[in-house]
């Protein structure tokens, strides 16, 4: 998961990587839309089995998110979104817990 605001002087812009697969969209949407974060574009790419989703995001006030602790909360809810999401696709990842 990549996270850059040089990217856009207007929008964070969130890339996120993963296994594609139904479902993994609807995951990674509801974690940013549950920091109320505002989507305002996504550019939904697969390459084989590879999904790479960029988003254009701002907060709850319609600016780009630029503190720290903030984005630190991005992207450690996203990810374990998607680990959690990922357990229940994978039957090792689950014996291992």
């Amino acid at each position: 998961m990549l996270i850059d605001n040089n990217a856009s002087d207007t929008f964070t812009v969130i890339e996120v990587n993963g296994r594609d697969r139904p479902g993994f969209l609807h995951v990674v949407t509801r974690a940013l839309t549950r920091l109320n974060l505002q989507i305002a574009s996504a550019h939904i790419t697969t390459y084989g089995e590879r999904a790479v989703d960029v988003f254009y995001v701002k907060d709850l006030f319609g600016l780009k998110v630029v503190n720290q602790d903030k984005l630190n909360q991005v992207a450690t809810t996203v990810e374990k979104s998607i680990r959690d999401f990922d357990t229940r696709f994978d039957p090792l990842a689950k014996a291992a817990e």
